[in-house]
C-alpha cells in the first residue's frame, strides 16, 4: 500500500524569509545603472529620507511617553 504524499505548503514565515532574501540579493548586486540623477531628484531623495528618519524618532517618542505613562499609572494603583 501506498502513501500519498500531500504537496509541501510554504507557510507565511518561510515566504517572508524567501522574499528577505531575493530582496537582500538584489539589493547587494544591483546591475550598472549608467544613469544621471539630476539635483533635483537628488534633493527630493535626500528629502524624504530626512522626513523618513524624523518621522520615525517622533514614532518612537511618542510610543515610548505612552509607555512611561502606562507604567507610572499602573504603579501608583499598586501604591497603598
Amino acid at each position: 500500500m501506498r502513501v500519498a504524499r500531500v504537496p509541501h505548503r510554504v507557510t507565511g514565515s518561510r515566504m517572508l524569509q524567501i522574499l528577505a532574501v531575493l530582496c537582500a540579493v538584489s539589493v547587494a548586486a544591483p546591475p550598472a545603472a549608467h544613469a544621471y540623477i539630476d539635483p533635483l531628484s537628488g534633493s527630493v531623495v535626500l528629502q524624504g529620507s530626512v522626513a523618513g528618519v524624523l518621522a520615525a524618532l517622533l514614532t518612537i517618542r511618542h510610543w515610548w511617553a505612552s509607555a512611561i505613562r502606562l507604567v507610572r499609572a499602573w504603579f501608583a494603583r499598586a501604591a497603598p
